[in-house]
Protein backbone atom coordinates (compact mmCIF):
# COMPACT_ATOMS: atom_id res chain seq x y z
CA UNK A 1 0.00 0.00 0.00
CA UNK A 2 1.10 3.57 -0.59
CA UNK A 3 1.77 5.75 1.89
CA UNK A 4 0.94 9.39 2.21
CA UNK A 5 3.46 12.12 4.01
CA UNK A 6 2.10 15.02 5.79
CA UNK A 7 4.55 17.67 5.45
CA UNK A 8 3.30 20.36 7.99
CA UNK A 9 4.37 24.32 8.47
CA UNK A 10 3.54 25.22 11.90
CA UNK A 11 2.71 29.15 12.74
CA UNK A 12 5.64 31.72 13.07
CA UNK A 13 7.26 30.79 16.57
CA UNK A 14 8.76 34.14 17.38
CA UNK A 15 11.46 33.01 19.75
CA UNK A 16 13.01 30.66 16.35
CA UNK A 17 12.34 33.07 14.05
CA UNK A 18 11.13 30.49 11.91
CA UNK A 19 8.40 27.98 11.32
CA UNK A 20 8.40 25.01 12.74
CA UNK A 21 8.13 22.09 10.08
CA UNK A 22 7.01 18.42 10.88
CA UNK A 23 6.22 15.34 9.07
CA UNK A 24 4.28 12.54 9.74
CA UNK A 25 2.98 9.41 7.51
CA UNK A 26 -0.61 8.12 6.62
CA UNK A 27 -1.78 5.13 7.90
CA UNK A 28 0.19 7.00 10.76
CA UNK A 29 3.14 5.16 12.23
CA UNK A 30 3.64 7.49 15.29
CA UNK A 31 3.35 11.33 16.12
CA UNK A 32 4.52 13.90 13.77
CA UNK A 33 8.26 14.31 13.89
CA UNK A 34 9.80 17.75 14.48
CA UNK A 35 12.46 18.21 11.68
CA UNK A 36 13.43 21.84 10.90
CA UNK A 37 12.48 25.30 10.79
CA UNK A 38 11.72 27.77 8.15
CA UNK A 39 12.84 30.76 8.60
CA UNK A 40 11.07 33.78 8.98
CA UNK A 41 12.77 35.57 6.16
CA UNK A 42 12.31 32.65 3.92
CA UNK A 43 16.18 32.56 2.57
CA UNK A 44 18.05 29.37 2.09
CA UNK A 45 21.89 28.70 2.42
CA UNK A 46 23.37 28.29 -0.69
CA UNK A 47 21.10 30.39 -3.06
CA UNK A 48 21.95 33.34 -4.86
CA UNK A 49 18.45 35.02 -5.26
CA UNK A 50 16.05 35.16 -2.80
CA UNK A 51 13.07 36.31 -2.96
CA UNK A 52 10.73 37.33 -0.10
CA UNK A 53 7.13 36.24 0.33
CA UNK A 54 5.04 39.54 -1.14
CA UNK A 55 7.98 39.13 -4.17
CA UNK A 56 6.80 35.89 -4.83
CA UNK A 57 3.04 36.05 -4.85
CA UNK A 58 3.81 39.36 -6.88
CA UNK A 59 5.83 37.50 -9.29
CA UNK A 60 3.24 34.61 -9.74
CA UNK A 61 0.60 36.80 -9.95
CA UNK A 62 1.68 39.02 -12.72
CA UNK A 63 3.42 36.44 -15.09
CA UNK A 64 1.92 36.32 -18.54
CA UNK A 65 3.90 33.26 -19.63
CA UNK A 66 6.84 31.49 -19.15
CA UNK A 67 9.28 33.34 -16.65
CA UNK A 68 12.59 32.30 -15.18
CA UNK A 69 11.46 33.70 -11.74
CA UNK A 70 9.07 31.45 -11.46
CA UNK A 71 11.60 28.59 -12.19
CA UNK A 72 13.56 30.55 -8.99
CA UNK A 73 10.73 31.10 -7.20
CA UNK A 74 10.21 26.89 -7.10
CA UNK A 75 13.58 26.20 -6.33
CA UNK A 76 13.56 28.06 -3.40
CA UNK A 77 10.23 26.88 -1.94
CA UNK A 78 11.85 23.90 -2.61
CA UNK A 79 14.98 24.50 -0.68
CA UNK A 80 13.02 26.07 1.72
CA UNK A 81 11.69 22.67 2.89
CA UNK A 82 14.47 20.11 1.90
CA UNK A 83 17.08 22.25 4.44
CA UNK A 84 15.84 19.07 6.56
CA UNK A 85 18.02 16.16 5.97
CA UNK A 86 15.10 14.11 6.78
CA UNK A 87 12.73 15.84 4.79
CA UNK A 88 15.37 15.80 1.86
CA UNK A 89 15.30 12.32 1.77
CA UNK A 90 11.70 11.56 1.86
CA UNK A 91 11.13 13.78 -1.16
CA UNK A 92 13.51 11.39 -3.11
CA UNK A 93 10.34 8.80 -2.17
CA UNK A 94 8.53 7.71 -5.54
CA UNK A 95 6.12 5.42 -3.76
CA UNK A 96 4.04 8.04 -1.56
CA UNK A 97 1.72 10.81 -1.86
CA UNK A 98 2.52 14.43 -0.16
CA UNK A 99 0.12 16.46 1.14
CA UNK A 100 1.13 20.10 1.90
CA UNK A 101 -0.46 21.41 5.02
CA UNK A 102 0.67 24.89 6.08
CA UNK A 103 -0.45 26.21 8.55
CA UNK A 104 0.95 29.65 9.16
CA UNK A 105 -1.23 32.18 7.90
CA UNK A 106 1.36 34.26 6.25
CA UNK A 107 2.79 31.57 3.79
CA UNK A 108 -0.56 29.97 2.79
CA UNK A 109 -0.77 32.52 -0.14
CA UNK A 110 2.82 31.78 -1.02
CA UNK A 111 2.66 29.93 -4.92
CA UNK A 112 3.95 26.10 -3.66
CA UNK A 113 2.57 24.43 -6.61
CA UNK A 114 5.86 26.14 -7.96
CA UNK A 115 7.72 23.70 -5.92
CA UNK A 116 10.49 22.90 -8.30
CA UNK A 117 13.66 20.30 -7.47
CA UNK A 118 16.63 21.79 -9.65
CA UNK A 119 17.84 18.26 -10.91
CA UNK A 120 13.93 17.86 -12.64
CA UNK A 121 12.79 18.83 -15.61
CA UNK A 122 8.93 19.86 -14.06
CA UNK A 123 7.53 21.60 -10.55
CA UNK A 124 6.72 18.71 -8.49
CA UNK A 125 3.10 18.97 -8.12
CA UNK A 126 3.11 18.18 -11.67
CA UNK A 127 5.12 14.48 -10.61
CA UNK A 128 2.51 12.06 -11.96
CA UNK A 129 5.05 9.25 -9.71
CA UNK A 130 5.01 11.35 -6.82
CA UNK A 131 1.34 12.79 -6.60
CA UNK A 132 1.95 16.16 -4.24
CA UNK A 133 -1.13 18.33 -2.88
CA UNK A 134 -2.05 21.40 -0.53
CA UNK A 135 -4.40 20.65 1.89
CA UNK A 136 -5.21 20.54 5.89
CA UNK A 137 -4.95 17.73 7.44
CA UNK A 138 -7.12 16.06 10.60
CA UNK A 139 -7.87 19.34 12.87
CA UNK A 140 -6.02 22.37 10.56
CA UNK A 141 -7.70 25.21 9.91
CA UNK A 142 -9.51 26.03 6.91
CA UNK A 143 -7.31 27.66 3.48
CA UNK A 144 -7.98 31.27 3.64
CA UNK A 145 -9.37 33.16 0.85
CA UNK A 146 -7.14 33.85 -2.36
CA UNK A 147 -7.05 37.70 -3.10
CA UNK A 148 -4.88 38.04 -5.91
CA UNK A 149 -5.58 36.32 -9.44
CA UNK A 150 -5.43 32.92 -9.41
CA UNK A 151 -4.41 31.10 -12.35
CA UNK A 152 -4.57 27.57 -12.67
CA UNK A 153 -3.79 24.56 -15.09
CA UNK A 154 -6.46 21.81 -15.38
CA UNK A 155 -4.74 18.85 -17.10
CA UNK A 156 -7.38 16.12 -18.19
CA UNK A 157 -5.84 12.52 -19.78
CA UNK A 158 -7.45 9.65 -20.14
Amino acid sequence: MARTLIIQIDERDPQQDGYPLSISNWPAAGPAQAIGLIPANLEVAGLANHFTAGEMRESFANAAGPDPALQHIGAQLFRLLAQSQVLAQELQQLDQSIVLDIRAPELQPLPWELIWREQDQFPQFGDARRPFCRGTWKDGPALPDIDWPMRILVVIGS
